[in-house]
């Protein structure tokens, strides 16, 4: 038994696989159909976009802040709207991020801003 398009088939049926360890007959291109939409692009495989919207605190601001920008500017092109609230009686700072990016590219963006020390991230992304 083996998985093509979603669901069990068996390689004695006329079903969807047409073997067990076998692609379909459509050839390689007959796989795009196990998963989300993907867009073929010269050079590789490129994904759906994603909106996001990214929850940044900064609990120590005055240690935290350049490495947060530096990040921040690394990352520019996926960045649509930035928001940031110093809140500066408790020494930290509110940030909310629109991005427009792949998963890949939101996920490398929350881990690399959530590895910096005193900061927490939270991540909202669309389907």
């Amino acid at each position: 038994m083996t998985w093509y398009r979603g669901r069990q088939s068996d390689p004695e049926s006329k079903g969807y696989s047409e073997g067990v360890g076998k692609l379909p007959s459509k050839g390689y291109f007959g796989l795009l159909s196990l998963s989300r939409p993907y867009y073929f692009r010269m050079g590789g495989w490129q994904v759906e976009n994603r909106i996001a919207v990214i929850g940044v605190v900064v609990v120590r601001r005055s240690e935290a802040a350049k490495r947060v920008n530096a990040i921040l500017s690394d990352y520019g092109e996926i960045i649509v709207g930035r928001m940031g609230v110093p809140y500066r009686e408790r020494d930290l700072s509110v940030i909310s991020l629109i991005v427009d990016g792949s998963t890949d590219e939101i996920g490398a963006l929350a881990g690399k801003l959530g590895a910096v020390p005193g900061v927490k991230v939270k991540a909202a992304i669309t389907l």
